[in-house]
């Protein structure tokens, strides 16, 4: 098979890039023999270059059983990639595309203005216009999502995890955020809500945030020195892996609003592969995941009832237990990237 991404393999600093090596690496467990095109679409030059040697390697070595494209955020930058989707085409190779955002059509936070908009909008819509006329199917995160869309044959491929689960340990009453730092993503909410537990509640539960430095803006200016808020930057599998470990419960605060609702983060999965119980906001596809699955759960988007339901997860010690059982029945049954790998390629090589 050929694999396409547009990142770096090795950094697992966001979301975005924790999908493409998830997915690679369940293929290759799979046992598909697998020809990677990686790299940065920014380094233009570079990115020409690798796509011109897959044409060498096709002459050579013929040409793949089935390609699937994990594509950035935003759009394709470099026409190259354009044009090895119709060469592919053209060659009879069945493409299967994950199409992972579409902020640009639906994001009310999307703060970009004026000719750059526009042009990013153009280059997004040529996206689709190539995707539309190459690929086989075209899988979103969401059923939601995907009705979102026209396109001749859509079905859903949603994040999925890993098997990180660990014994489970005694309280620690340290709850853990993992992600960006943004009103879209209710770190009002947050910080306002463990201010209610701690300091009128007085529950002595414990915030850790874990988010990109430069991310940080004014949000933490008037928390910094509360004693019940910690703040770290750690990313990858091997820095993360003991901060999941110290803690009981895992949230998610994002606010409510059309994009939001038709999302389904990585961080959930992220969550789910450590069987951490999940307090989340009703973010339709993200709460209904949770609610459906029994792995967490569900508030309103507002301070006050969010802390009064990190408080009754804590002051219920017989559903914490039965929610992270549930997590790890959730994650194994049907929820690991194997899984997505598996239905990928089903999906793409009976179409």
């Amino acid at each position: 098979m050929l694999f396409i991404s547009f990142i770096d393999f090795g950094d697992m600093s966001s979301g975005s890039s924790v999908r493409p090596q998830r997915m690679y690496r369940a293929f290759e467990e799979l046992g598909y023999k697998i020809n990677l095109l990686s790299g940065l679409q920014n380094r233009k030059l570079e990115r020409n270059r690798n796509v011109y040697k897959k044409y060498r390697e096709f002459k050579i070595n013929g040409i793949p059983d089935f390609c699937y494209v994990e594509p950035p955020s935003g759009p394709l930058f470099n026409l190259c990639d354009h044009l090895l989707l119709i060469w592919l085409k053209l060659h009879g190779v069945p493409i299967g595309l994950f199409y992972r955002d579409a902020y640009w059509k639906f994001a009310d936070w999307w703060q970009v203005k004026g000719l750059k908009r526009f042009f990013l909008i153009k280059m997004q819509q040529f996206d689709l216009f190539i995707i539309k006329r190459t690929c086989k199917v075209v899988f979103f995160p969401t059923k939601s999502m995907a009705a979102l869309f026209k396109l001749p044959h859509t079905d859903v491929l949603p994040p999925a995890g890993e098997n990180f689960i660990t014994p489970q340990h005694e309280l620690t009453r340290k709850a853990l955020y993992v992600g960006g730092v943004s009103k879209a993503y209710g770190t009002d909410i947050l910080l306002e809500a463990f201010e209610i537990i701690n300091e009128q509640e007085k529950k002595d539960i414990q915030l850790t945030i874990v988010c990109r430095q430069h991310e940080m803006g004014s949000y933490f200016d008037k928390y910094r020195l509360k004693p019940w808020l910690e703040i770290k930057h750690a990313s990858g599998d091997e820095q993360l892996g003991p901060i999941y470990t110290d803690h009981d419960i895992a949230l998610y605060p994002s606010h409510r609003d059309f994009y939001m609702d038709f999302c389904m983060p990585v961080k959930i999965f992220e969550y789910l592969s450590r069987a951490l119980p999940i307090v989340c906001t009703s973010c339709r596809e993200a709460s209904g995941f949770v609610e459906k699955h029994g792995i967490g759960i569900v508030t309103e988007d507002n301070a006050q009832d969010f802390a009064q339901k990190v408080i009754m997860l804590y002051d219920n010690q017989l559903l914490l237990n039965e929610i992270r059982q549930n997590c790890e029945k959730t994650l194994l049954n049907g929820n690991l990237w194997q899984h997505r790998a598996k239905q990928a390629a089903n999906e793409i090589m009976s179409v």
